[in-house]
């Protein structure tokens, strides 16, 4: 066995909102004739000046079309985990544990720990996805030292011939 974490507790926040396009993309696009739903589809995830997640937005000069943003466009949620397994897999001189069962306000995913061999780093994200169209999202990571989380542990060498094997979370 060998521990990768003691103490510790993975922490996400998200804020989420609606992505617009940007009047300084819409004017032009008016002037040609191509202001449509396809073309506006695709050209709001290049917006500079959108800021979805200001209540109730600026109007005016390069500001999102579409405004005053209303309160209920922006969604904030912790991480809840409801851990439903495990998978180890390694990659050369590297070892993911993976666990599915993340939600994030609108995402749904898994939580991924990598651990290089040789070094002290962890690292430690959420992969996850939503279907929720148009979403512009900021999110904040972090692992918080809590006497009552569990150790995370694996067993099976670390090694490319070891491929894949479970780990479990110990008390």
């Amino acid at each position: 066995m060998v521990r990768a974490g003691h103490n510790l507790t993975p922490e996400y926040q998200v804020a989420t909102g609606r992505r617009r396009i940007s009047a300084q993309q819409e004017a032009p696009l008016r002037q040609l004739g191509i202001y449509t739903p396809d073309v506006i589809e695709r050209q709001k995830w290049f917006a500079f000046w959108d800021a979805p997640l200001n209540i109730p937005g600026r109007p005016g000069g390069n500001a999102a079309v579409d405004l005053p943003r209303k309160p209920e466009e922006v969604g904030r949620a912790w991480a809840q985990f409801q851990i439903t397994g495990c998978q180890v897999d390694t990659d050369g001189a590297r070892l993911e544990a993976n666990f599915p069962g993340v939600t994030l306000g609108l995402f749904t995913g898994g939580l991924r720990y990598t651990v290089y061999r040789g070094t002290n780093l962890l690292r430690q994200e959420v992969i996850a996805k939503t279907d929720a169209p148009s979403v512009a999202y900021k999110f904040v990571a972090g692992l918080k030292v809590s006497t009552s989380a569990p150790i995370l542990a694996w067993y099976g060498a670390m090694s490319p011939a070891a491929g894949s094997t479970t780990c479990s979370a110990a008390t």
